[in-house]
């Protein structure tokens, strides 16, 4: 099975990337760009930092309009000199996630690495050792002490976050990479979707293989556990996206056919919608989980491929992330974006919210963090 091309998933033609950047002068520096204005004027978007060629970025954080009268709104809540960056990656970032307490992000590059940074202190907490591949994918369990990161060769290594220690040998039985893992809400079951077209599912604290989803023809993206745990959905690179009965293992109902390469897949908050994120144009489909039917296309305005889609916890709040370097904000079941945070040509490969929904992370290519703290 062929590994997922670049621009919807950072692959193997990065290093072609990295050296035509490095051709056309190096890597480019981010800095703070201003304030974004939302389509609704009851809305601001600070915007808190630049996704360049490179950047994981803690980056937008929502305001009431009526707290700004008047001046720099970004300059009125930020003081001088709160903008921090940090440096630490060695290579582009291919995945980033919140704790769920909202103190450590933890990234994911193609050089082998999961770093985790404490965003209290703005500093680099630890380093995650075992991996030797690249990491396309990582995450918190929802209790926040465990680590799981899957990788190129099919291995899924897990951490005691705490201890940053390996806890035990790699769950190795995918014959393909593993391009995503999530954790189940309740913490029990770590889903692992690989490129040989499978998902397996794990036992997150004995590590024993649970069974194996076999539905696709082609590899898997992007997996997604509804909010309620009952339901896993897989969506592959030929379109498919196909909602698993965790219980019992069983598709449920026919498969959402988009006709469009997949590379991410969200759950509202509620469970009743699903964002796909459609990797050869500019799009993302929303879709009634229950009708099994496309209700909204939201276009994300440039030609680029989405790479990462996320909700915000408790509200209705979709982010976006683009191969040509844009995130974008919606609010469903709004289909124009609230606010468009340009980032230059640098590619966003994947996107987080913090657990309150205040805070978003987005990944991209030059292994630097930025992050802009003080705002109201």
């Amino acid at each position: 099975m062929s590994e997922i091309p670049f621009l919807v998933k950072l692959g193997d033609a990065l290093e072609k990337a990295m050296a035509s950047e490095a051709a056309a002068g190096g890597r480019r520096r981010n800095r703070p760009l201003g304030v974004w204005r939302s389509a609704a004027p009851t809305i601001l978007l600070a915007a808190s930092s630049l996704i360049v060629c490179g950047v994981v970025a803690i980056a937008l954080t929502l305001h009431s309009a009526s707290r700004h009268t008047g001046g720099n709104p970004l300059a009125r809540a930020l003081p001088v000199g709160s903008g921090t960056r940090l440096d630490g990656h060695a290579g582009p970032v291919s995945s980033v996630a919140f704790s769920p307490s909202g103190r450590l992000l933890a990234t994911a590059t193609e050089n082998g690495t999961v770093q985790l940074w404490d965003l209290r202190r703005n500093s680099l907490s630890g380093t995650l050792k075992g991996l030797v591949r690249i990491v396309d994918s990582v995450a918190f369990s929802p209790n926040g002490r465990i680590v799981a990161a899957g990788s190129r060769g099919g291995a899924v290594r897990l951490w005691d976050a705490p201890a940053r220690r390996q806890l035990g040998g790699a769950l190795k039985a995918h014959a393909g990479s593993v391009y995503s893992v999530a954790f189940s809400p309740d913490g029990r079951i770590l889903a692992a979707a690989s490129a040989a077209g499978t998902v397996q599912l794990w036992d997150a604290h004995s590590h024993r293989l649970l069974g194996q989803l076999n539905n696709h023809a082609g590899a898997i993206a992007s997996v997604a556990f509804s909010p309620d745990g009952r339901s896993l959905a897989a969506a592959d690179i030929r379109g498919t996206v196909v909602l698993w009965d965790v219980r019992s293992r069983r598709p449920l109902g026919a498969s959402l056919q988009t006709h469009h390469l997949v590379n991410s897949v969200a759950y509202s908050p509620d469970g009743q919608t699903l964002a796909v994120a459609n990797g050869d144009q500019g799009t993302v489909g929303v879709w009634d989980v229950q009708r099994h039917r496309l209700i909204r296309t939201l276009h994300i305005g440039n030609s680029g491929p989405v790479n990462s889609v996320v909700f915000a916890p408790h509200k209705r709040i979709l982010a976006t992330g683009s191969g040509t370097g844009t995130v974008q904000l919606w609010s469903l079941p709004g289909d124009k974006p609230l606010a468009t945070l340009n980032g230059g040509t640098g590619p966003v490969s994947s996107v987080a919210f913090s657990p309150d929904g205040r805070t978003l992370a987005a990944g991209g290519f030059s292994g630097t963090i930025s992050v802009w703290r003080g705002v109201a």
